[in-house]
């Protein structure tokens, strides 16, 4: 009796797969950054966080020192705020028909821009207006990218590779705020933030990354036509 259990134990133990270690789990949970779109997008998103945090450690300075109260910056806030809200409730379908180059890329970009014109700016109305821009920008971005990282990363690594990735953009984030607020203590705070915003508009993947998602898309188009093509033929 003793000998069948020990034996159905062994067969049990044999056809039981071996859990994968976790250098293994974390390696296939960032496979999804293969894919040149992904890790575009991913990038992009390392220098939208590092230009947010430079706004935040150096918004308040830069109030200061264009003689403007620090309570001036609700008014800015207000009209970012209000951007996003106007887009969001009656702009979403219009995003839905941009193509994903323009909707990740060209958002970006635009981001940027118009945290770059913050930054430049002396004048409230000016940052109000460039800050509602951006507030438009912003929610064209986060409509896309919310629904692009669900559709481009396989489900059953959505969590692995959201959990690497969350902890690149909290490590990413805090070294933003600690260098653009070491910087912001040498010169000019707007001139940080406009620096920011600009390396996002063009060196940090904005329109570069709209180039570079549109030939990648129009590549797996001709590719995947090709191989209709030639299954048909074959045919």
């Amino acid at each position: 009796m003793v000998f069948v259990y020990a034996k159905v134990a062994q067969e049990k133990q044999a056809n039981t797969p071996s859990k994968p270690s976790l250098l293994t789990q974390w390696k296939e949970g960032i496979t999804p950054l293969k894919d040149p779109v992904v890790l575009n997008v991913f990038i992009m998103l390392l220098f939208i966080l590092i230009s947010i945090a430079g706004v935040d450690v150096l918004f308040t300075v830069h109030m200061d020192e264009s003689h403007l109260s620090t309570y001036s910056m609700g008014y800015v806030v207000g009209a970012l705020s209000l951007g996003i809200l106007v887009t969001t409730m009656f702009g979403s379908k219009w995003v839905a028909k941009l193509p994903l180059s323009f909707q990740l890329g060209g958002a970006g970009a635009f981001i940027g821009l118009f945290y770059a014109g913050i930054g430049w700016s002396s004048n409230l109305i000016v940052m109000m207006f460039f800050g509602f821009l951006l507030g438009i920008f912003n929610a064209v971005y986060n409509m896309t990218s919310s629904t692009f990282w669900q559709k481009a990363v396989p489900y059953e690594k959505l969590a692995r590779f959201f959990g690497f990735v969350s902890s690149i953009f909290s490590i990413v984030t805090l070294l933003g705020m600690g260098l653009n607020g070491w910087i912001g203590s040498l010169t000019n705070a707007g001139f940080i933030i406009t620096l920011c915003g600009l390396v996002l508009f063009g060196v940090g993947f904005g329109f570069i990354s709209m180039f570079v998602i549109s030939l990648v898309i129009k590549r797996k188009q001709t590719s995947d036509q090709n191989g209709v093509y030639k299954q048909e033929s074959g045919a």
